[in-house]
């Protein structure tokens, strides 16, 4: 027995519905993956630069504890958990172009 177009379009349909919460989350799931393995590589690539540009003892002081709390196309906010060095970075916090 053949099923017609109308049939097919609605087992179509059913399938899209019972399959696409899944897919949409697996998606999900696999793009905040992406994301953190990209924050991850940026800050060690920007800390290996930074190492290389002033001595261990500051580095140590200023930048051991920096962190990428998240990012975008446009942007990226640090984090840390040390008091002294959150206030010295809002301080001189950087906007695109400067």
């Amino acid at each position: 027995m053949t099923e017609n177009n109308e049939e097919r379009r609605k087992r179509v349909e059913e399938q899209f519905k019972k399959h696409f919460p899944r897919i949409l989350e697996k998606a999900r799931q696999n793009e905040e993956r992406l994301k953190t393995e990209y924050q991850r590589s940026l800050l060690t690539r920007l800390l290996e630069d930074i190492r290389n540009k002033i001595s261990e003892p500051s580095f140590d002081a200023w930048f051991s504890e920096l962190s990428i709390e998240d990012s975008d196309d446009n942007s990226v906010i640090f984090g840390t958990n040390l008091t002294l060095v959150l206030e010295w970075l809002k301080r001189r916090r950087m906007t695109k172009g400067e």
